[in-house]
């Protein structure tokens, strides 16, 4: 038996890359891309990330989460859907893009994963009764941090509404069942490149702002998040990149160790830059087997978890 790996687009901010589509899942797995610097002489468009983000390094149109991930854990007798999430991430503002900041993302988000309706996933919502398995790229691991806290408050909010019913117990069941967060080079205390773009052309999105060094937002997102993860005792591991990026006239490191180890309980790193270091060349890097053995700890924990109530956490309004 093997997943269907045909690409789906079920609606505007989800793809599922990879399921069993006649059975009911063992685990969802999610992943946000990163910051698509959009400049008219580079060419990213956050509209291509979902994808492109997630291809390997050793051969561009191999797409690892849809050709690799969904299989392999088959094979090993886990049914898992690979979902890929688009939104804008765009560095600049344009006519058309990079407008939109991570409050509006966040519902966006939460419209499109938690409250979409049933039929269009095969009957199964995301998280309904199987873990869940965040993993973001650079800003891409601030966004999922935003939308789980975004959540949260919606779900405080419908608890004072009598009338709530199904909503209710459909954000409570996918908070509850978000087991795991997995970061490649998240910038949780900002990055190098947010610098920079003051000195490129155009005027820069509302999501740069989490990205920059001793941001308020992020400091407040990450007390937020770091609270609510302890209390739903969520586990977290890091992958981090060693090597300088060389971009644009740029050649630094992007994420700083102490920036992207906070707030996990395992860390490791990887001689990779930042583009590569969610891009693996082959299965045996650790770009793809940390991942997997991260996925594998989840599983093993799911099927001795006892069931309980979901755990909240105090959110700024």
């Amino acid at each position: 038996m093997v997943p269907n790996n045909q690409e789906e687009k079920i609606n505007d901010s989800l793809y599922e890359l990879s399921a069993r589509r006649d059975q009911e899942p063992d685990i969802d797995i999610i992943f946000f891309h990163g910051l698509q610097v959009n400049l008219p002489f580079v060419g990213t468009k956050h509209s291509d990330a979902y994808k492109s983000s997630w291809a390997c390094m050793s051969d561009p149109s191999v797409c690892w989460l849809q050709q690799w991930l969904g299989p392999d854990l088959l094979q090993e007798g886990t049914r898992a859907r690979v979902f890929s999430i688009s939104y804008d991430s765009s560095a600049f503002q344009t006519s058309t893009s990079g407008r939109a900041d991570l409050h509006l993302i966040s519902e966006n988000l939460m419209n499109d994963i938690v409250f979409f309706r049933r039929s269009r996933l095969r009957g199964y919502r995301i998280g309904e009764n199987w873990p869940v398995v965040l993993v973001g790229h650079s800003l891409g691991g601030l966004v999922l941090k935003h939308f789980v806290i975004e959540a949260q408050k919606r779900k405080d909010w419908l608890q004072r509404d009598p009338s709530a019913g199904a909503n209710l117990q459909t954000v409570t069941d996918f908070l509850s069942n978000i087991r795991g967060v997995f970061y490649y080079s998240t910038p949780h205390n900002g990055a190098a490149l947010a610098e920079l773009m003051q000195f490129w052309p155009g005027k820069t999105s509302p999501v740069v702002q989490f990205l920059r060094v001793l941001s308020k937002d992020s400091a407040r997102l990450n007390s937020d998040f770091s609270t609510w993860r302890r209390l739903a005792a969520v586990q977290a591991w890091t992958l981090f990149e060693q090597n300088k990026t060389s971009f644009l006239g740029f050649h630094k490191l992007v994420v700083k160790e102490g920036s992207a180890r906070y707030d996990s309980d395992n860390v490791r790193s990887a001689a990779a830059d930042h583009f590569s270091i969610c891009k693996p060349k082959f299965k045996r890097d650790v770009q793809y087997e940390w991942l997997v053995q991260f996925l594998e700890v989840i599983l093993a924990s799911w099927a001795t978890r006892k069931s309980g109530p979901a755990h909240d956490v105090r959110t700024h309004d």
